[in-house]
């Protein structure tokens, strides 16, 4: 009964090193593909608009492309993405691309800036 499977054996290093050469450059199974069936709101994890602040901002940005220029003063800067409203959920609507001029204007950070209020980061 010499054919069984030997369990729990020992790789010599460079069979591990040959296993790593082989793979070297090769993508996983799933590079490149989606699954429509557990992504977005179908999968378990979902939050919907009870996700946090950075998670939320990758969403809008994912989904909502980048313009060229401000959507404010249509210069062409450097882009925030910025909440409108205040509400912060997965509606495209609530969220423009400003440069961070026209933001820090809309955050009302600039006026506390000149009444000597806040500090410049």
């Amino acid at each position: 009964m010499e054919d069984k499977k030997k369990v729990n054996k020992k790789l010599s290093e460079e069979h591990k090193r040959n296993i790593g050469l082989a793979r070297l450059g090769s993508k996983g199974y799933w590079a490149g593909k989606t699954r429509p069936e557990i992504s977005g709101e179908n999968n378990n994890l979902w939050k919907g608009d009870k996700v946090g602040y950075s998670p939320l901002h990758r969403w809008i940005r994912k989904h909502n492309p980048m313009p060229d220029k401000c959507s404010n003063c249509n210069e062409d800067k450097k882009l925030d993405l910025a909440n409108m409203t205040g509400i912060y959920n997965r509606e495209s609507k609530n969220w423009k691309y400003l440069c961070r001029k026209c933001h820090l204007y809309l955050d009302g950070s600039i006026k506390n800036l000149e009444l000597g209020r806040g500090k410049w980061y």
